[in-house]
């Protein structure tokens, strides 16, 4: 039984759709399997075409509608030529996963390496920028045509934009402007819905804590399991229900939300 009615039929993007680690999911694969479980038709995206296959191979299978991508996302003619290929394919865009994020390497500031700062800000900063800019144009292209098309963006950041951690300066530097674009996204896409009598575009953010994710796996590999909740409230499963749920709230625009089992309320 779907637990999400509202995902029947929608167009989905989500990036960073990959698998690396057989110990853990990623957050992309917990996501595109909910979404496709729920109806929806996906677009899986990742920079390694076999990595995002191998994660969704088995809902392929199962006959569910997911197709996968290649897009690096930190080149803007790569994420322009996706955003080209989902109007001609689709036609329209319902909601975006802007999901697809990297850590980097654990440095301190003062030894921060030049290659790292470009890395981290070029995936989690302007990947992001990038995707959100080509989905706006695509959602309103939509909206011109059904004015009350339901259109919805979900930026995923981190509990790090919110708390210092040693030695994730330009993690959390890249992560932190993801939240506060979403806020001016939302200024912005509430004055056009106003002036062109249209849906309104939502967009919203989500700060994860340490969820059991290949990412964070390497972390927890160093530095163990202390101060970590539960297994069972830092799945990507849980925290992808959390992230889907927020789509479909009509009242929810500029929102963001920490999404941490308690982590941060120690």
């Amino acid at each position: 039984m779907n637990e999400f009615t509202f995902l029947k039929d929608k167009l989905v993007l989500v990036t960073g759709v990959s698998s690396t680690d057989l110990r853990y999911k990623n957050i992309g694969q917990a996501l595109a399997e909910l979404l496709a479980r729920n109806g929806s038709q996906v677009i899986a995206v990742s920079r390694d075409l076999e990595k995002c296959e191998k994660a969704i191979s088995h809902l392929k299978e199962e006959g569910l509608s997911i197709d996968s991508k290649q897009c690096d996302i930190t080149d803007y003619s790569q994420v322009e030529s996706l955003f080209n290929w989902i109007k001609e394919t689709y036609g329209c865009l319902n909601y975006l996963i802007n999901n697809a994020g990297t850590e980097g390497k654990l440095e301190p500031l003062d030894e921060l390496s030049l290659d790292n700062i470009d890395t981290v800000i070029a995936t989690n900063g302007k990947g992001t920028l990038y995707c959100l800019k080509e989905a706006i144009k695509l959602m309103k292209d939509r909206l011109k045509e059904n004015n009350k098309e339901d259109c919805s963006i979900i930026n995923i950041s981190s509990i790090a934009a919110e708390i210092g951690m040693p030695n994730t300066s330009v993690y959390a530097y890249a992560k932190a402007g993801i939240a506060s674009i979403g806020r001016v996204a939302t200024i912005e896409l509430n004055e056009y819905a106003l002036k062109t009598n249209t849906s309104p575009i939502r967009v919203n953010t989500i700060l994860p804590g340490v969820i059991r994710t290949p990412m964070h796996g390497r972390f927890l590999d160093d530095n163990g399991l202390e101060g970590i909740p539960p297994s069972e409230s830092t799945s990507p499963e849980e925290l992808a229900k959390c992230i889907i749920t927020r789509l479909n709230e009509k009242f929810l625009m500029g929102s963001v939300s920490i999404i941490d089992g308690g982590y941060t309320a120690q």
